[in-house]
């Protein structure tokens, strides 16, 4: 239940974005095209915890520590070859207003209280005319996310923001590329996941008359 009501106060920046068990980041609507399969398969949850789970780091606790991630990130962001023109020769990303919004996103998701009200489906987007912006380069942010989680910080949150972090890429790609969420494709899914994503009936698309 802590997870369907972490991103109520970002939904309204992403209203068009909803999912019944991910209120608070996107509802992604059916689509017929064929799932393109995933490059890296999604973790099971036991691994994500074991990466997670070093006594001598401490767990993120609340925006100071927001703040390391958000900047240790986007410094490997910056230097990485897959992802560094992305940023900053095509989407000429504004760092100085970038970070302080990244901030406020991930304070958001994680303790209701970073006040984030962007639209992250738009920003990226507006990128699929001018560049790459498929399955690998979404694993590859998410394998650079990830990395740097597990290199600053231990515990429930650091967990759950990887799960969050996962959540958004599956489902921004999935939009962008008008391809089916790929975190539905039965091949792709843990014992776990799919029991839980079997409870949820997929929103029926309108027809045309």
């Amino acid at each position: 239940m802590a997870r369907l009501a972490d991103l109520k106060r970002v939904s309204a920046g992403l209203s068009e974005l909803r999912k019944p068990h991910l209120s608070r980041i996107i509802q992604l609507q059916n689509s017929r095209s064929p799932i393109e399969p995933i490059a890296s398969p999604v973790p099971a949850p036991e691994s994500i915890s074991q990466s997670s789970n070093d006594a001598s780091k401490s767990d993120i606790t609340g925006r100071s520590d927001i703040e390391t991630l958000v900047n240790a990130f986007y410094e490997r962001v910056r230097g990485d070859d897959t992802l560094g023109f992305i940023f900053d020769k095509v989407a000429r990303t504004n760092w100085e207003t970038h970070l302080p919004n990244m901030y406020a996103f991930w304070e958001t998701v994680l303790f209701r209280s970073g006040g984030y009200t962007g639209n992250p489906l738009a920003a990226h987007a507006k990128l699929v005319p001018q560049t790459e912006m498929g399955r690998a380069q979404f694993d590859h942010w998410l394998g650079l996310f990830r990395g740097t989680v597990d290199d600053l910080f231990s515990g429930e949150k650091a967990v759950h923001i990887k799960s969050c972090a996962e959540d958004m890429a599956n489902v921004i790609y999935a939009r962008i590329n008008k391809v089916p969420d790929p975190r539905f494709d039965p091949a792709n899914l843990t014992p776990e996941q799919r029991e839980r994503y079997a409870r949820y009936k997929p929103t029926p698309q309108p027809t045309t008359p």
